[in-house]
């Protein structure tokens, strides 16, 4: 009976003690790592008159703890500016910056005129922004580009190419591309009203001239 109490004595003192080791680490200080932030920016455009939507998070629902989007109703030059909002998910959160920006189509044409007797195509894209790019069918013997500004901040391009005497206007034609479009537009360039008829008399005159001499 001796052994059998001191026993259970020593295995009462040996529970006892772990007992108390497992209470003590429990109370030890727990140490996480703050959430992570994270810096985004990003860069969006929308077309005049447009219902523009602006997600504050490019994460799926299922990653953020909430997700939350801005609607604006025809769009106008107003509403261009940087916005900012914070989105939180799993793990951190993250704070945009988002450059919003207006998309407006330009209006094209095209023509050709007589300038120091010499035939001159034009193309045009007026007020548009971002500025139109524009090509040609065609190389010309002089090619230049000018680009005007006005202060509602839209751009008209306009390109000029001086025809070498091989091109025949009807085979001629400008490119315009645009980001509001999805395709290209292609303008074939005509006289504009009263070009023809001057340019023929200016020919009959020098015809006239060299013959009489």
């Amino acid at each position: 009976m001796m052994w059998i109490c001191i026993l259970i004595m020593f295995l009462s003192g040996t529970l006892c003690l772990d007992s108390g080791t497992n209470e003590n680490t429990s109370l030890k200080p727990t140490t996480t790592s703050p959430p992570k932030k994270f810096l985004v920016h990003r860069n969006a455009a929308f077309n005049l008159g447009s219902d523009a939507y602006l997600n504050c998070s490019d994460k799926t629902w299922s990653e953020t703890i909430g997700q939350s989007f801005l609607h604006i109703p025809g769009f106008s030059a107003d509403d261009v500016g940087v916005y900012k909002c914070e989105s939180a998910f799993k793990g951190g959160s993250e704070n945009y910056g988002i450059d919003v920006t207006l998309t407006v189509s330009p209006n094209v044409s095209a023509w050709l005129e007589h300038k120091d007797n010499k035939m001159v195509a034009v193309c045009r894209a007026e007020r548009g922004n971002p500025p139109a790019n524009i090509s040609w069918s065609h190389t010309g013997n002089l090619e230049s580009v000018k680009t005007l500004n006005d202060s509602n901040g839209f751009v008209t391009v306009e390109s000029y190419l001086e025809l070498p005497e091989s091109v025949t206007p009807k085979n001629l034609s400008c490119i315009v591309r645009h980001m509001s479009w999805n395709q290209e537009k292609t303008l074939v360039p005509e006289l504009k009203n009263g070009q023809s008829s001057v340019n023929c008399v200016q020919n009959f005159y020098v015809f006239f001239k060299h013959s009489y001499s």
